[in-house]
C-alpha cells in the first residue's frame, strides 16, 4: 500500500493517537497533496474521534478481521471462467447460507477481487441490500436496507472478476516450455492455504466453515488442456473454443482446501484399494513428456497411501486423488483435498538426474501430504492458532509413510533415526530462543496467520507427538488416533478435542502433561548430578541459547514441564517412564547397584536436552563404543553430540566438553549418518567463524584430522551403486565438510570432476556421480572467478528441464568467490522478466549471502532496496520473513547489530516476518556474547589438541 492506505491502516489499530491525528489532519492537507483523497481522511479521522469516546469500543463498521458466526455457509455452486490470454478471470458463485443470529447483514471475505453484482435471495424473493468492499480487513459487506434477517437460510448470488497475473497466490497463472518445441505454456492454477482462497472467490474463508462445493471450470478446447478440482468430473458442456467442466459435489471442506488446475497435463494413474475392497484411483499429472519423472512419485503415493489407510484403519474418503506439479508455486507443496499440488522439485523425480537426497526428499514431501488427506482435511483445526494440529501431526506421521515406502523396496532408511537431524535438532535451535513463542498461539491478520506456519508447528508439534507417542506407546497412540479421526471426521477441532481424544482410558494424565509443551514456549534442560555411588538427582529449568535474554513473558510463565525421564546406565537401563513433574525440586534415580555415569533420554524422545556433572564419564564410555556394541544407539550419539554442543553455546559448560566428545569419532570409528550429521553442521560453522576472524588453520587442521578414517571409509573413487541409502547420504554429507575446510583430495576430486563437467557442459558423460553431483558443482564453482565459466553455468541452468538438476545448478552458481559474478547474480533475480523464477528469487539470495564473500552484497541489497523486494514479494509472504533470520545468522559484531536494529527502525512494518526480526536481533546478540566466551577457549583446546603434523 500507499503512505495514505499505511495510515489509514494505522489509525485503526491505535486508538489512544487519533486525538492526535486529528490536529494533525489541517497539516497533511495543506502540505501533500491528497485531493483525491480528502474525503476518504476526513471519513477516518472522523471514526478516529468516534473510537475516543469510552462508549464506542469498535469502529463504526463493525468490522474485524474474524468473520461474526451469526451467517454460515453450506454449501458453494461455483463457475470460475480462467482466460489464459489475458491473464483474467471471470467467476459466480451461489452461496447457500444459514442465519443462526440477529443480524441485518452477511459478512465474508473478499480480497482483489472486482464485485461486479451482488445478491440475496430468501427462499421467495431478492432482498434490498446494499454492498460494500472493505480492503483493510479483506471483506465483503451484504447490508440489507432496513430490517434483520431472519433465522433461516438464503442463498448470496455474487459476480466477480480479478486477475491471473503477477502472482502466486490464490487463483494464479503458471508457465512452463513444453519439451516437444519450447513453446510457452500457459496454465492457471490455485494456492489457498491459508487465506488466498478470497483472492479466487467470495468465501467464508476461515477453516471452521467448512461447506460443500460444486465446483464448475471453463478450460480451452484446444490444445489438450484439461480441469481438474477436488472432486471427479461429473460433465462437460462444450461452448464455441472452451469447455465448461463441472464436477461432483464435494464433501463439507475448508476454503483453503478447494482447488483448481486448468492446463494441458498429461497423466499416469494407478489404482489403491480400500478397506472394503473397493479400490480408487491415483494419478500424477504432469506437462507431456515428463511422465518419466512421474513415475517414482506414483510409486511413493501408493506405498504411503496403503500404509496410511491400515495405520488409520479409516478410508481415504473422496474417489479419487490426483497430484501435480506447478511450474510456479510458492510452497514445497500443498494437501488441497483429492488433488495436492506440489512444487516441481517436491514431486518429479528422475533416477538419472536425483540424488539419494533428492528421492528422499520427494517422498518425504509426498508423504505428508498423504498425511493431511486424514489430518487436516477430514479432521481440520478450528483456529489456525491450532495449526499444529495439522501439520505436526502430518510433520511426524510422514516418517511412518517414508519408513512403510523403504520396506515397499527393500530399503531401511532409518527414518526413526534420521528425524532427530531432520526436525528436532532444528526447532530446537529457535525454540531455545526469547524470540520463540508457544505453539498454541493467537493470531488473527493474515500476517499473523501465516507467520504461525513456522517450524514450531511443524517440526515442534511433530516433536511433541513423538513424546507424546512414547510415553503412552505406539499401539495406544495409533488406537486412540483412529478413534479421534473416526469421532470427528468433516469436523473442526480444537487442541482440547484432541488430548481429551488421547486422555480416555489413559494410564496417565496426557491433557495435564501436554499442556505444559503447548501453552509454553521453550524446553527444559535436566541437570544430572550423582548423589551417591547408586543414585542420581535430576532437576529442571528452562534452557536459553543466550542465558542473558531477557524474556517479558518469565513473570507470566513457570516454565516448567511434566518431564518423561527414560535413561540407560553402566548397571541398568529402563525404557519405562519416569515422571519430572512441574512441582519437583527433584527427581532421585536410583540405580540399585555402584554406577559410573547415566545417560537420560533414551533415543532423545522427550523433547528436552541433558546436562551431566559427570560428563567425562560418558566421553570415556563413547570413546570405548566399538560397532558391534549397543550401549548407545546412534540416536544416543547424535543426542550426546547435540545436548555437549547446545550446552556449550549457552556458555552452561566449558567448551572443551563438546571438543572433547567429539574425538569418540575418531577413537571408535563412527560411521552413522545421524551423528556424523550434527558433528559436520557444527564443524561447518565453528570454521567459518575462524574463517571470518582470519585465523582458521588451527580449526582446520583439527577438522582435517577427523575426517581421515571417515573420508577413506565414503571415498568418492571407490563409491558403488550398491552403497545403501544413508551411506550415500553420508558421503555427500561428508564430502561438504571435507571440500569446506579444503581437504586436499576432496578438493582435488572436485577440480578434476568440475572441469570434465565443464569441458563436457550439456552432456549426459560430463555430469558428476548422481549423490555428489551438488558437492561438485558447489564446490568447483567455487574456483571460477572469471565471466566465461560462470556464464556457461549459467546458460545450462536456462536450458535445464530437471527440476533437480535446475535446483543443483542454481544454488552452485552463487558460490563463486568473485564479487562481481555475485552481483550479477543478485542482478538476474531480481529482474521479475528474467529466468529466476519469482518462487525462487529469495532463494538466490540466502544462497549468495551463504558464501561469505556474498554476506555483504546480500545484506547491503536487501537494506537498501527493501522497497522493491517487498513490491515484487508479498510482505504477507512467510519465505520472506524468514530470510532476514537466514542471511543475518552468522552476524556477530555491534556494528552489525546496530545495522540491523536501523533496518528496523526504517522498515517497521514486518509483515508475517514481526517474530522472525525478533529472533534474528537476538541471535546476533548471543553471537556476540559466545565469541567473546567460547573462542578463548576453543582457541585454547585446539592449542593444546590440534596434531602438529598431518
Amino acid at each position: 500500500m500507499g503512505f495514505l492506505d499505511n495510515l489509514l491502516g494505522w489509525m485503526r489499530q491505535n486508538i489512544a493517537v487519533c486525538i492526535l491525528s486529528v490536529l494533525l489532519f489541517s497539516f497533511f492537507i495543506s502540505t501533500i497533496a491528497l485531493a483525491v483523497r480528502k474525503n476518504n481522511l476526513i471519513d477516518e479521522l472522523e471514526t478516529c474521534q468516534a473510537l475516543v469516546n469510552p462508549t464506542t469500543t469498535a469502529p463504526p463498521s463493525g468490522l474485524q478481521y474474524r468473520l461474526p458466526k451469526n451467517v454460515v455457509p453450506y454449501h458453494y455452486e461455483l463457475l470460475l471462467h480462467p482466460n489464459l490470454e489475458d491473464q483474467a478471470f471471470t467467476g459466480s458463485v451461489t452461496i447457500n447460507i444459514g442465519v443462526t443470529g440477529t443480524t441485518n447483514r452477511v459478512i465474508l471475505n473478499s480480497y482483489k477481487l472486482d464485485i461486479s453484482s451482488v445478491v440475496l435471495k430468501s427462499s421467495s424473493q431478492s432482498l434490498d441490500t446494499t454492498h460494500q468492499l472493505d480492503e483493510y480487513y479483506q471483506s465483503l459487506v451484504v447490508e440489507l436496507k432496513s430490517g434483520n434477517l431472519e433465522h433461516t437460510n438464503y442463498t448470496l448470488e455474487i459476480e466477480f472478476s480479478g486477475s491471473l497475473a503477477d502472482k502466486n497466490i490464490g487463483f494464479y497463472s503458471s508457465k512452463y516450455k513444453r519439451i516437444s518445441d519450447s513453446s510457452d505454456v500457459t496454465i492457471a492454477s490455485s494456492k489457498f492455504q491459508p487465506t488466498y482462497a478470497r483472492q479466487a472467490f467470495p468465501c467464508f474463508d476461515e477453516p471452521e466453515f467448512k461447506a460443500t462445493y460444486t465446483i464448475s471450470l471453463v478450460r480451452p478446447s484446444t490444445n489438450g488442456y484439461v480441469a481438474l478440482s477436488n472432486m471427479p468430473q461429473k460433465d462437460e458442456t462444450p461452448s464455441g473454443s472452451e469447455v465448461t467442466v463441472t464436477f461432483e459435489q464435494s464433501p463439507p471442506m475448508s476454503t483453503y482446501l478447494a482447488v483448481f488446475l486448468v492446463a494441458d497435463f498429461k497423466f499416469e494413474e494407478i489404482e489403491i484399494d480400500t478397506l472394503t475392497g473397493d479400490k480408487f484411483t491415483l494419478a500424477i499429472h504432469l506437462p507431456d513428456g515428463l511422465q518419466e519423472k512421474g513415475k517414482y512419485g506414483l510409486d511413493v503415493a501408493k506405498a504411503v497411501m496403503d500404509h496410511h489407510i491400515k495405520y488409520f484403519n479409516i478410508d481415504y474418503p473422496l474417489p479419487k486423488l490426483d497430484m501435480a506439479a506447478i511450474p510456479d508455486y510458492v510452497s514445497g507443496a500443498t494437501e488441497h483435498w483429492g488433488l495436492v499440488t506440489f512444487r516441481e522439485t517436491s514431486l518429479m523425480f528422475d533416477e538419472n538426474e536425483g540424488s539419494t537426497r533428492n528421492k528422499q526428499r520427494v517422498a518425504q514431501t509426498i508423504s505428508h501430504e498423504m498425511t493431511h488427506m486424514w489430518f487436516g482435511n477430514l479432521v481440520t483445526c478450528k483456529w489456525w492458532n491450532d495449526v499444529w494440529l495439522n501439520e505436526g501431526f502430518a510433520s511426524y506421521i510422514q516418517y511412518k509413510g517414508l519408513t512403510a515406502y523403504a520396506e515397499s523396496i527393500g530399503d531401511d532408511w532409518k527414518m526413526d533415526d534420521q528425524f532427530l537431524i531432520e526436525t528436532l535438532h532444528g526447532v530446537m535451535e529457535l525454540d531455545s530462543k526469547v524470540a520463540s513463542h508457544p505453539i498454541n498461539q493467537e493470531a488473527s491478520t493474515p500476517d499473523e496467520i501465516t507467520a504461525l506456519f513456522d517450524s514450531i508447528a511443524y517440526s515442534k508439534g511433530a516433536s511433541l507427538i513423538r513424546m507424546l507417542e512414547g510415553f503412552i506407546t505406539k499401539e495406544v497412540f495409533q488406537s486412540k488416533v483412529h478413534n479421534f479421526i473416526k469421532d470427528n471426521e468433516y469436523k473442526a477441532v480444537v487442541t482440547a478435542d484432541f488430548l481429551h481424544a488421547m486422555d480416555k482410558d489413559s494410564a496417565v494424565n496426557v491433557s495435564e502433561i501436554m499442556l505444559t509443551w503447548l501453552e509454553q514456549k521453550g524446553y527444559p534442560v535436566i541437570t544430572v548430578k550423582k548423589s551417591s555411588e547408586t543414585t542420581y538427582e535430576l532437576s529442571q529449568g528452562r534452557f536459553l541459547l543466550n542465558p542473558d535474554s531477557k524474556d517479558k513473558e518469565t513473570e507470566n510463565s513457570p516454565f516448567k514441564w511434566h518431564v518423561p525421564i527414560t535413561y540407560k546406565s553402566d548397571v541398568k537401563n529402563s525404557d519405562a517412564v519416569l515422571w519430572l513433574k512441574p512441582t519437583d525440586n527433584n527427581l532421585q534415580v536410583n540405580l540399585e547397584a555402584s554406577s559410573n555415569w547415566i545417560k537420560i533420554n533414551n533415543d532423545q524422545v522427550g523433547y528436552y536436552i541433558v546436562n551431566y556433572d559427570n560428563w567425562n564419564e560418558l566421553i570415556i564410555k563413547m570413546n570405548a563404543v566399538t560397532p558391534n556394541d549397543n550401549t548407545f544407539t546412534a540416536m544416543d550419539r547424535a543426542q550426546l553430540l547435540h545436548d555437549a554442543f547446545k550446552l556449550g553455546d549457552s556458555r552452561t559448560i566449558t567448551y572443551d566438553i563438546p571438543m572433547n566428545l567429539t574425538n569418540y569419532l575418531l577413537k571408535s570409528n563412527e560411521t552413522e549418518y545421524v551423528p556424523w550429521s550434527v558433528v559436520t553442521s557444527k564443524l561447518t560453522s565453528l570454521y567459518r567463524l575462524y574463517v571470518s576472524f582470519g585465523e582458521s588453520w588451527n580449526m582446520q587442521t583439527y577438522i582435517h584430522s577427523q575426517l581421515e578414517q571417515i573420508y577413506a571409509y565414503i571415498d568418492p573413487t571407490t563409491s558403488s551403486a550398491n552403497d545403501d541409502h544413508l551411506k550415500k547420504l553420508l558421503r555427500e554429507k561428508i564430502m561438504n565438510l571435507a571440500c569446506t575446510v579444503n581437504l586436499g583430495k576432496c578438493i582435488k576430486y572436485v577440480n578434476e570432476e568440475f572441469n570434465n563437467y565443464l569441458n563436457n557442459i550439456g552432456k549426459d558423460e560430463g555430469k558428476p556421480d548422481l549423490d555428489i553431483r551438488s558437492v561438485v558443482y558447489y564446490h568447483g564453482m567455487r574456483s571460477v572467478i572469471n565471466r566465461e565459466d560462470w556464464q556457461a553455468v549459467f546458460d545450462q541452468f536456462e536450458k535445464e528441464t530437471d527440476p533437480q538438476e535446475r535446483a543443483k545448478l542454481m544454488e552452485a552458481l552463487a558460490a563463486t568467490m568473485e564479487t562481481s559474478l555475485l552481483q550479477r547474480y543478485l542482478q538476474i533475480a531480481q529482474n521479475r522478466n528474467g529466468p529466476i523464477k519469482k518462487q525462487d528469487y529469495v532463494s538466490v539470495m540466502q544462497y549468495i549471502s551463504n558464501n561469505p564473500n556474498g554476506e555483504d552484497i546480500v545484506w547491503d541489497y536487501v537494506r537498501n532496496n527493501w522497497d522493491a523486494i517487498t513490491d515484487y514479494i508479498d510482505i504477507n509472504d512467510r519465505t520472506l520473513g524468514r530470510m532476514i533470520p537466514y542471511i543475518t545468522a552468522r552476524f556477530h559484531s555491534q556494528e552489525r547489530l546496530k545495522q540491523l536494529e536501523e533496518f528496523f527502525q526504517k522498515h517497521p512494518n514486518a509483515g508475517a516476518g514481526a517474530a522472525a526480526r525478533e529472533e534474528a536481533k537476538e541471535t546476533i546478540e548471543h553471537n556476540i556474547k559466545w565469541v567473546e566466551h567460547n573462542k578463548p577457549a576453543i582457541d585454547a583446546w585446539l592449542k593444546d589438541n590440534v596434531p602438529t603434523s598431518m
